[in-house]
């Protein structure tokens, strides 16, 4: 039987590691506001100085269909940021493509980007629309509940930045795998590709001293269509994803939580010239990122 003074000793003992957990995570969390802080003033220094030289990485939306190049979200981040943006985005493009693309780009381009965003995924993905007109694309695991309760601790967040540090990038290709047919009810190609595809464009970064950040699909509060559907799945793979790789990931979700239906095209997937005006601040407003 255990004594009081044992039962003591290991109350102390439980009340002191709380306490000290908690002065960890509130010290990580007050560097954190600091880091912020230190960020802001540096964008804030580059704004109309285009000093900063930025690529973005994606899809149609990132090209600004159907709105055309000069319309759509990274000449809106440009004029917001003071940065050179060259704008890769290639409507039905996947995922390997565009790694391939950058591939191209890189011998005549290296040592002349700072930043690269990403924001990719959904052609890789689109094979589920199907299954997503009917429900959503496999609801979340147990564990990846868990997952999305301890990212809110910044202690969690900074051991995994710190365990991708330490761990190299073994996988610089996108995977191979065959693509399922339309409508198909697993999700493993999707997920595969997505995080091949992270680990890919982080090996092109690197390659050029660059910073991979992570963007999530804009997703319209007032529509429910299989397109949004499959984003908003794969929203949940990026940022799972950036975060188990130390990335800096931009939240789009919460800047079209309000916004109203002229924002959007009837797919709920493409914006309209205001929409992408929105997406375009939003970025640049989340990318002083901080852990």
């Amino acid at each position: 039987m255990t004594s009081p003074r044992t039962a003591r000793r290991g109350l102390f003992a439980v009340v002191t590691t709380i306490g000290m957990f908690l002065c960890l995570e509130g010290g990580l969390r007050a560097v954190g506001v600091a880091v912020g802080w230190v960020q802001q003033r540096q964008r804030t220094a580059v704004v109309g100085g285009s000093e900063l030289i930025v690529w973005t990485v994606g899809d149609s939306v990132t090209q600004g269909v159907p709105e055309g190049l000069p319309h759509g979200w990274p000449p809106r981040f440009a004029a917001r940021t003071g940065a050179t943006v060259h704008n890769l985005g290639s409507a039905g493009r996947e995922v390997a493509w565009m790694v391939s693309d950058l591939d191209r780009r890189i011998p005549m381009m290296s040592g002349e980007v700072d930043w690269i965003i990403a924001m990719v995924g959904h052609n890789d993905c689109s094979y589920l629309e199907d299954l997503a007109s009917i429900h959503m694309p496999d609801a979340p695991t147990p564990l990846e509940r868990a997952r999305r309760v301890l990212r809110q601790w910044a202690t969690y967040r900074v051991m995994l930045q710190v365990v991708s540090r330490l761990r190299p990038v073994r996988n610089t290709e996108v995977s191979s795998m065959q693509r399922p047919r339309n409508g198909a009810r697993e999700s493993s190609y999707c997920r595969v590709r997505v995080a091949s595809g992270l680990d890919a464009l982080r090996a092109r970064a690197d390659r050029v001293s660059a910073q991979l950040v992570v963007s999530s699909y804009p997703i319209p509060a007032h529509k429910d269509t299989p397109g949004l559907r499959v984003n908003r799945f794969l929203d949940t793979l990026l940022e799972d994803g950036a975060q188990e790789r130390g990335l800096p990931f931009i939240d789009t979700r919460p800047c079209f939580s309000d916004a109203p239906q002229t924002d959007w095209q009837q797919d709920g997937v493409h914006l309209t010239r205001a929409g992408y005006a929105r997406l375009g601040d939003c970025i640049a407003q989340g990318h002083a990122w901080t852990p």
